[in-house]
């Protein structure tokens, strides 16, 4: 996982809450939790701001809001039982709205949650889970956003991870998803609304499911499905869409 050092650190033990307001340009926000039930927060608004929460510990919760342009959100937990990383039980929030935003959450270990809504242009969500049972939603309004998924258990067998699920929600112009889950008992959720968006679901394992709905303009979309059970339902409403579904049973 990532590890930051930059101006503010905070160090808690137990159970603890540390809040950061910051409203100015290039204001950098680091915060550090070791313990259970550990609660960061972060609310940030300007331009190039740069907020990390990094928790080791249990049942921890890591939340991040920022309003303005050229911004950073990087949540990353390892630890059990945390609300974002590793363990169990771990939930990430992270809200956006502006231009040019970026969010990232990095969660090791089972039933975690975690969540990025972004509001605005040209906006990036990066979402890497590594353990079974995870759920991730995004949703970004505006244009020119992208989201990248990624879902594993980092078991070194084959097709690792399961139970795992994976939202996004997109509105707008030029956007680009992509969703990949390696493991069993995935589903996989789609919704692009807008101007030329393409989106990709990769799933290997068995007992997936894929529902992908897109309306607009120059869409395209493409679904792999390896293993067993797979489901696959795409629904297009728009000009010069093109679908690609293509589904193996080993």
């Amino acid at each position: 996982m990532k590890k930051h050092h930059t101006l503010f650190i905070a160090l808690l033990q137990g159970l603890m809450m540390i809040p950061a307001v910051l409203v100015a340009q290039q204001n950098e926000a680091d915060t550090r939790q070791r313990g259970d039930h550990n609660q960061g927060t972060t609310t940030q608004s300007g331009t190039q701001q740069i907020s990390t929460i990094d928790q080791w510990g249990r049942y921890n919760e890591g939340e991040v809001e920022q309003t303005g342009q050229h911004n950073t959100a990087t949540i990353d937990q390892d630890g059990f039982y945390n609300w974002p990383n590793y363990g169990r039980f771990n939930a990430a929030y992270t809200r956006q709205a502006g231009k040019r935003n970026h969010a990232e959450a990095w969660q090791d270990g089972d039933r975690n949650a975690s969540q990025i809504r972004q509001t605005g242009e040209r906006h990036i969500a990066i979402n890497d889970q590594d353990g079974t049972r995870n759920t991730i939603t995004i949703e970004q309004q505006g244009a020119r956003n992208q989201s990248f998924v990624d879902q594993n258990d980092g078991n070194p067998q084959p097709n690792p991870g399961e139970d795992n699920a994976t939202t996004v929600h997109q509105a707008g112009k030029d956007n680009w998803q992509q969703t990949e889950q390696t493991g069993e008992h995935h589903d996989a959720w789609l919704y692009q609304y807008g101007d030329r968006n393409w989106s990709r679901t990769d799933q290997v394992g068995r007992d997936h499911n894929s529902d992908t709905h897109i309306t607009g303009h120059r869409n395209t979309t493409e679904v792999w499905q390896t293993g067993q059970r797979h489901r696959s339902v795409i629904r297009v409403n728009g000009h010069r869409n093109t679908s690609y579904v293509q589904q193996d049973n080993l």
